[in-house]
């Protein structure tokens, strides 16, 4: 266990200080401070099927958060309005993949569970699998992090391909 921790936070610490991936806010009551998604900085991102997206989206929470969910869907432009389908892959363990973000004075982030109170900052990583069941489509992808009263804490859109 003190291994994956020491890993995750020297993970953590090279994305600090890597570059960012350009993202909308679409409603966050919190504030993000900045997101990652390996291998893309500049949407549209590019992705394979059959292989598994990171993403590390670092936010600072605006009110008390008990429990903590995650949910992301897809936006596709086929006719106006869009089209929504959600993953079917969302996290319900969100709480257990929190880390502190890393202060001045520290390079490492540490293990964060919930609660957490306002004002707290805190990185949530998390692994999506691209099956191959999924279409091979231009979409926008919201990611929404959300409390025990379904408010939104932070949410993302990100345009991605997937080839």
């Amino acid at each position: 266990m003190d291994k994956v921790l020491a890993a995750l936070s020297l993970i953590l610490c090279f994305w600090c200080a890597s570059a960012e991936t350009e993202f909308k806010d679409c409603g966050s009551s919190g504030e993000v401070l900045r997101l990652k998604v390996l291998d893309c900085y500049h949407p549209p991102c590019y992705f394979q099927q059959k292989t598994n997206v990171t993403a590390l989206l670092h936010f600072r929470t605006s009110e008390d958060a008990e429990v903590i969910h995650n949910l992301t869907s897809s936006f596709v432009a086929v006719l106006t309005p869009e089209l929504e389908f959600p993953f079917p892959y969302n996290r319900t363990d969100v709480c257990s993949r929190l880390q502190n973000a890393p202060d001045e004075e520290s390079k490492y982030s540490t293990a964060k569970q919930c609660p957490i109170g306002p004002g707290t900052e805190v990185i949530y990583n998390t692994v999506l699998p691209l099956e191959d069941e999924y279409p091979k489509i231009r979409a926008t992808i919201r990611w929404s992090i959300t409390d025990q009263s379904n408010n939104t804490i932070a949410c993302v859109e990100v345009l991605c391909e997937l080839l």
